[in-house]
């Protein structure tokens, strides 16, 4: 979508491994917009660099480090994000993107009046849920809680991301929006099974993005980007071995609740 950002904060190893693969699907479903990433706290690694090329339009996308007191999880919370756009969606990096985002928050923002579609966290946790999509409007309303928190590095320490969010809307006077919101693609999160081996949470395949999932994975321009990160490429077989196997959407549906990602 035109005047659409992806924005996105990583640090550790683990998750770098997700960035091209992140982009090469988010890119293909929501063509026109535009992808800004911030490596916390460390280098771009050069692979990342490289396979930047591999992208459509790599000219649309920025990769760089960004100095902060607090995690990659609450960074991509306290910053704004530098390249220009009308909107702008947060997310997991682990997540690969299979449907365009905007159609659904946009509809959603304008029949509740609100700059930003996010939901809470069942269960009274205090949190928010990690995917939210909003307008600028919504950096403006809450600079000041922002602000505070970049420059205290105090202020976030052990603090879990979704609280501080949560933290940011309530201070800076925003509704606290709290509907359904969809995952919008494919969590290969680490903190599941099978790569967590203790979690109970499970990594599904959705019925609804297997068909985007399986055609994507199997083009010659993603398995460049396999090639590229071998981190991904083991991440990605294991993945893909654990949904092929017993593990249903109902029994994910189950184990997740009703808010995942």
């Amino acid at each position: 979508m035109e005047g659409l950002l992806f924005f996105y904060a990583v640090e550790k190893e683990a998750y770098l491994q997700f960035v091209l693969p992140f982009l090469y699907f988010a890119e293909k479903y929501n063509p026109g917009s535009k992808f800004e990433i911030a490596v916390v706290n460390g280098d771009v690694p050069k692979w990342i660099s490289d396979g930047l090329s591999i992208m459509k339009s790599p000219g649309d996308i920025s990769v760089y480090s960004l100095e902060s007191k607090s995690t990659a999880a609450i960074s991509r919370w306290l910053f704004e994000p530098r390249t220009p756009s009308e909107f702008v969606y947060t997310g997991d990096i682990d997540i690969m993107i299979s449907e365009p985002v905007a159609p659904y928050h946009v509809g959603r923002m304008e029949e509740c009046g609100s700059c930003y579609s996010n939901t809470v966290r069942p269960n009274n946790s205090g949190r928010m849920s990690g995917l939210q999509f909003m307008s600028r409007e919504w950096y403006a309303r809450t600079r000041t809680a922002r602000e505070k928190r970049i420059s205290n590095k105090n202020s976030t320490r052990g603090m879990n991301d979704e609280v501080v969010l949560m933290d940011i809307v309530r201070e800076s006077g925003l509704p606290v929006i709290s509907e359904p919101r969809p995952v919008h693609g494919v969590h290969m999160s680490l903190h599941r099974k099978p790569f967590w081996k203790s979690s109970y949470m499970i990594n599904v395949l959705p019925d609804e993005f297997r068909p985007q999932f399986e055609e994507t994975v199997s083009e010659a321009r993603f398995k460049l980007i396999v090639d590229a990160c071998p981190m991904f490429r083991d991440t990605l077989s294991e993945f893909i071995e654990y949904v092929s196997g017993d593990a249903s959407e109902s029994d994910f549906r189950n184990a997740a609740g009703p808010v995942t990602g």
